[in-house]
């Protein structure tokens, strides 16, 4: 039991609103026997909507952090009342850790049974060293999510080494091709095509990173509901160009984004893509695009995961 109290200690740190809640989140036994050699209690990070003492202490700093063998953690959740949810990820250097990823939904509603679900952190391969994992979970009461019922913020040491294969190779630079050809298959592999003004990029310091946009046309239209002005789209990754740098504002791109189908949420990940129309040339692209995206057909599975062939 001494051993799992200083796992606890050793991988989060937990800050949470003094509002009750009930709600449960636990790490499984079978994790616990993977990350502490054998021990196979669960730890229950929340249980009745009351935070574990054990975790709420400084003194997880000195533990050591998770080692570079690991690369995933298995969670539970559910809640015996409604709540909806938003979950931020967050690495301190993405050159060593990119940013954590989540099985679920980044916005969504909690259940009465078991959500399990997992939080992957591998490594880039490219540089060794520890970095700071950051999981914000926010709970709402409302589906506006308004109404904020309790925080749980988790800090996790995680400890990354280098690939010396990968550390020899040169980078070669950004592989991101935008042509016409790759359009076609961003197309069938994109929840929604727009050609937008970029508004406002954002901030790595904001709790839930988001742009804003202006439509200017769609060419393959999300569930969500979309607005010509200020368009909401979450930042789960930074999105890029074609020549792999950020989004600017004041600045007009062809954008290939996607959305989650259960809360209708748009968003920007690492296969998002935006082709900046600046030049001649690469308004004549867009242009050919505009021509020809009506006669794009689509497999069925992928109509499935990502959308039919719906244009507007």
């Amino acid at each position: 039991m001494k051993m799992m109290h200083q796992f606890i200690l050793c991988i989060l740190i937990i800050q949470v609103s003094t509002v009750h809640c009930i709600l449960d989140l636990m790490v499984s036994g079978k994790e616990m026997q993977k990350l502490l050699f054998g021990a196979k209690d669960e730890i229950k990070i929340v249980e009745n909507g009351t935070i574990s003492n054990f975790v709420e202490s400084d003194v997880a700093r000195t533990f050591p952090p998770i080692q570079p063998q690991y690369y995933e953690m298995k969670l539970q959740i559910k809640s015996k009342q409604m709540l909806y949810y938003t979950i931020h990820l967050e690495s301190s250097d993405g050159t060593i850790m990119p940013t954590p990823t989540v099985t679920i939904p980044i916005v969504g509603r909690l259940s009465r049974q078991w959500i399990v679900f997992h939080i992957r952190f591998p490594c880039t391969g490219r540089k060794s060293g520890t970095v700071d994992m950051k999981m914000v979970f926010n709970f709402f009461t409302d589906s506006k999510r308004k109404d904020h019922y309790k925080k749980v913020k988790l800090t996790m040491k995680r400890q990354c080494q280098a690939d010396p294969i990968e550390n020899e190779v040169e980078p070669t630079g950004c592989q991101t091709k935008c042509d016409l050809e790759n359009f076609r298959k961003r197309f069938c592999l994109s929840s929604f095509i727009a050609r937008v003004k970029i508004v406002r990029v954002p901030n790595p310091n904001d709790a839930e990173p988001y742009y804003l946009a202006n439509m200017k046309r769609l060419f393959k239209k999300p569930l969500s509901e979309t607005t010509k002005r200020n368009q909401y789209i979450k930042a789960v990754q930074v999105a890029r160009t074609c020549d792999c740098k950020p989004l600017e504002p004041n600045k007009k791109y062809l954008v290939f984004g996607r959305e989650f189908r259960s809360n209708k949420t748009l968003y920007f990940d690492e296969y998002s893509v935006g082709y900046e129309i600046k030049t001649k040339e690469e308004k004549e692209l867009v242009r050919k695009f505009r021509k020809i995206y009506r006669t794009i057909w689509c497999p069925r599975l992928l109509r499935y995961m990502f959308g039919g062939n719906n244009h507007h």
